[in-house]
């Protein structure tokens, strides 16, 4: 199972879980899910000549 499943998958099971905590900041699942999905959303429709470039973001990478 590839990583984008798994978010989806865990996303849709456990929403409200922790997916990561740094110090007194958190993330659950259903909050990934959302944010992963909104900038996919915004990648596809970004604006002509923000550039073509793959996107990093942390430990990932996007290339849509």
């Amino acid at each position: 199972m590839d990583l984008i499943a798994r978010i989806e998958r865990r996303g849709r099971e456990t929403p409200d879980r922790v997916a990561h905590q740094s110090g007194a900041r958190s993330m659950t699942w259903g909050e990934l899910l959302r944010r992963s999905r909104a900038l996919a959303a915004w990648l596809v429709w970004r604006p002509k000549g923000f550039g073509g470039a793959p996107v990093a973001l942390g430990l990932f990478v996007l290339q849509l």
